[in-house]
Parts: C-alpha cells; sequence; structure tokens
C-alpha cells in the first residue's frame, strides 16, 4: 500500500488555513489571525519536523537505501511547496486584505510609502525615544565566527560605505551590518496618529528602516533587506529510562534556542552576491535558504491593531447559561449530586 509522506500531508492541512483568509465571507480581521496561524505553524513545523530529515540524510549511503523513501527529495519537494504557499500568502496580504482595510480607513504604510511630514515627525519621535535603547548594531565579519542570529528573531541587514572624504574618489571598502529587530520589547505594528479621518499603521520594521541613518553616522546606506532564521528546536531523549529524566529534559530544551539552522529566509530582492555574504557570515547552507518577501514573521499578525473594534472582527458569541448547574457553586459539587454529559466539539 502506497502513503502519502505525512509532512506533506500537513502542508496541505496548513494550506487550508491559508484559503480561510481568502474567504471574504469572514470579517477582515478573522481573515487576518488566520494569516498570522498559517505562518505560526509553518515557523513550528520548520523548527521541528525539518531536523528529522537533516539527520537521515546524515545516514551512510547503505542505511538510506533501507529507507522507503528520499529525505533528500522530501526536503525539496516541501521547499518547493512553501515557496508556491509563502508567494500566495504574500498575494493575499497585498491584494485582498489591505486594500480591505484601507476600504475601511485603515492604512498600512511602509519605508517606500509617500509618507507625509506629520508621520515623519512623529516616527522620528517615536524611533528616538522608544526603539533606540533597545537597537544594538553589529557590523558583520564573515572571519568572525561570533555573529549568531536568534531563532525566530528578524534582522535587517545593511549594505553601506564610510562617508567619502573630500579628496577621495573611489569607496575604499563595503561594510554590512546588522540590526535585530526589538519586537519582544516593542509592538510589531504601531499605530500613527489619525490624520483627514484615516487610521495609519506602520511595520516596527519600517520605523527603524527610516532611521538607518541615525544609527551609522559616517556611513552611506547602499541597501538593506529583512532576514529571519529558524533553529532546530526538534530533541530525542537516549535511554530515558537511565539517569534522571527531567534532567534530561531541562537540558534539550535549552539547546532549542541554539539549535542548528533548519530555514534562513531572506528577501527575493535581495541580490545573489548579498546572499552569498549572509551565508558566509551565519554560516547558512544553500538547503536552508528560503526565498520571501519583505517582511517576515507573519505570526506577529495576532496582535495587528484594529482601531474600529469591536468592529471588522467576528461578534463574540454570548454564554448560555445552564439552569441546573448554576444551582451549585463549582462543577465538582455539581458532578458529585448527578451526572452530567458534556460536549467538547466546540
Amino acid at each position: 500500500m502506497k502513503f502519502f509522506n505525512r509532512d506533506l500531508s500537513w502542508l496541505t492541512f496548513n494550506y487550508r488555513v491559508l484559503e480561510e483568509a481568502r474567504d471574504k465571507s469572514l470579517p477582515i480581521y478573522e481573515r487576518i489571525k488566520f494569516l498570522a496561524i498559517f505562518s505560526s505553524n509553518l515557523d513550528e513545523f520548520y523548527k521541528v519536523r525539518i531536523s528529522n530529515y537533516k539527520n537521515l540524510i546524515s545516514l551512510s549511503r547503505k542505511n538510506q537505501k533501507k529507507l522507503k523513501f528520499s529525505p533528500n527529495e522530501i526536503l525539496k519537494k516541501i521547499k518547493k511547496i512553501v515557496i508556491e504557499q509563502q508567494k500566495e500568502f504574500g498575494e493575499i496580504f497585498r491584494n485582498d486584505i489591505l486594500t480591505e482595510l484601507e476600504k475601511n480607513k485603515i492604512i498600512l504604510l511602509n519605508n517606500k510609502s509617500d509618507i507625509n511630514d506629520f508621520h515623519k515627525k512623529f516616527i522620528i519621535q517615536f524611533f528616538s525615544l522608544e526603539v533606540l535603547p533597545y537597537i544594538q548594531a553589529v557590523l558583520l565579519d564573515k572571519n568572525n565566527i561570533l555573529q549568531f542570529l536568534q531563532d525566530k528573531s528578524i534582522y535587517i541587514v545593511v549594505k553601506l560605505f564610510k562617508k567619502l572624504k573630500k579628496n577621495q574618489k573611489k569607496i575604499k571598502k563595503i561594510f554590512y551590518a546588522s540590526i535585530k529587530i526589538p519586537s519582544d520589547n516593542i509592538p510589531r505594528f504601531i499605530k500613527l496618529p489619525k490624520k483627514d479621518n484615516n487610521f495609519y499603521i506602520i511595520f516596527l520594521d519600517d520605523i527603524i528602516k527610516l532611521n538607518l541613518n541615525i544609527l551609522f553616522p559616517g556611513f552611506n546606506i547602499l541597501e538593506f533587506y529583512s532576514i529571519k532564521l529558524s533553529r532546530d528546536a526538534d530533541f530525542s531523549l537516549e535511554e530515558e529510562y537511565k539517569g534522571n529524566l527531567l534532567e534530561k529534559i531541562k537540558k534539550a530544551v535549552a539547546k532549542r534556542k541554539v539549535g542548528l539552522p533548519c530555514r534562513f529566509l531572506y528577501d527575493e530582492k535581495m541580490p545573489e552576491f548579498f546572499l552569498k555574504e549572509l551565508k558566509l557570515v551565519f554560516r547558512i547552507s544553500d538547503t536552508d535558504l528560503i526565498e520571501g518577501g519583505t517582511y517576515h514573521n507573519f505570526s506577529d499578525l495576532f496582535y495587528f491593531p484594529n482601531p474600529l473594534s469591536p468592529k471588522l472582527e467576528l461578534e463574540n458569541l454570548k454564554q448560555i447559561r445552564h439552569y441546573e448547574l448554576d444551582k451549585f457553586s463549582s462543577i465538582f459539587k455539581a458532578i458529585k449530586k448527578n451526572e452530567y454529559f458534556k460536549n467538547n466539539s466546540i
């Protein structure tokens, strides 16, 4: 009997989640939640499932022949499906979600938008007071083994050079730098002041991009892109019945944040030479590369602000009281007295 690979099957399940975001019968903020669920699911999939195939690839050819499938082929299929799904995700977000939000006077700005002076002033002030204390720009060096990307964090990588002196005509050296987006400390989506009866929101990423000149005084910025690394979070406990199981679990969980890379997301617009430099700096293999869009970590859409709440959301179901159970101060006292049938289908 021929079986369909469970991880390829799981990707088809997650695609059904993505399809829910297309459903125009749902309120727009419910559709946004489905995009967040899709993204969160995919993060967990890479962190837990991909390492299994990498371990199988490391087996000897003799042992690999005993498998009823090719780990390499499965990884290639996964990569192809994921890239296709991410492109569809981007189309839904740009063409459906943002368009629908604009109809409701909710506008998501970016660093390439025609931002008016009123909002520019707010952005500069917000960056200086709220963002700058959490920012640390790091110059990258491919010969330095200490370059480390944290799991699930978003980084802006920048290509730059020192400003030319008066008599200097040629650029002596190109530098690369990284900036961790501090979304652990600051919301990913920032509400800007309302203007002309419109609500404005901007990515934290773009607030930083618009202020790169403050972070790199004495440098000219050539280009910049966003990246994200997922690390292997799967673990197995060998001889789990020997020794202290709790200690083994603690050690294994502690390693999850520093696991080996399993997915390197980068902007598809990034030039090949830029990507090559990052591969050297962060020790990334070609098998871990996944091209994406301008932004990553769309699980943050769970917290996308709704200035019109509770409009554009599903109405919360009203709680229905149970006459018999209301006679008791706790459910446990009730089931001591009588038996009740509970439906857990919701």
